[in-house]
């Protein structure tokens, strides 16, 4: 058994379905790992897990930029998970775990090409957003739009990016396949089972 832990802290946000969804089948395919959901303060009771190797943990990060980033690297640290899964750029770019990310949500992905440097923030964040992409074993995407801006921004290799539509079910070879190879890759985590992706 493997200890995944999924960051699910934008999960009440409209434009971020897919991820309630995507726990909703998890649950029912993967009997074996065991799961630990992040999710903010707020979002407590906005999707209760009904298998038992599921688990909902409640974080709280406080503060600036930099102690957010050295709490969350922390928390992570603490954890020990097998592997972290992202639903955001917002991530601790020092956590050194294996971690992969879906960025659905297309407000998620600024225009890392184009991000002015006029302000200290902004070059922060693009600088943060680069490193934290560079860093994922994976990065699934819902476009080869998507999947272009990302290549053309960062330098990593085109297979670290999978394309995997929001309409993708359990006849879709793409996501049989690529769900197939993460099985292989990553300590067999979600098994082959994810085929049974997203439905919207």
């Amino acid at each position: 058994m493997h200890h995944i832990v999924i960051d699910a802290r934008n999960i009440s946000n409209p434009n971020n379905k897919y991820i309630g969804l995507f726990l909703d089948q998890l649950q029912i395919v993967d009997k074996n790992n065991k799961y630990t959901i992040l999710v903010n303060p707020k979002d407590k009771n906005y999707w209760n897990p009904t298998a038992d190797k599921f688990s909902i943990k409640v974080i709280n990060l406080d503060g600036c930029f930099f102690i957010k980033q050295l709490k969350f690297k922390s928390l992570l640290n603490k954890l020990s998970p097998d592997l972290v899964h992202f639903y955001t750029l917002k991530q601790p770019f020092l956590y050194k775990g294996r971690h992969i990310t879906t960025l659905y949500n297309l407000t998620e992905i600024p225009s890392l090409s184009t991000l002015k440097l006029s302000h200290f923030r902004q070059s922060i964040n693009r600088n943060t957003f680069k490193k934290v992409l560079q860093t994922n074993e994976y990065i699934i995407v819902s476009s080869s739009l998507i999947k272009k801006e990302i290549l053309k921004s960062i330098n990593i290799p085109e297979a670290t990016v999978a394309v995997i539509p929001y309409e993708v079910d359990s006849s879709s070879d793409i996501a049989f396949n690529f769900w197939h190879q993460i099985a292989q890759q990553i300590h067999s985590v979600y098994i082959d089972a994810i085929r049974d992706h997203i439905k919207i």
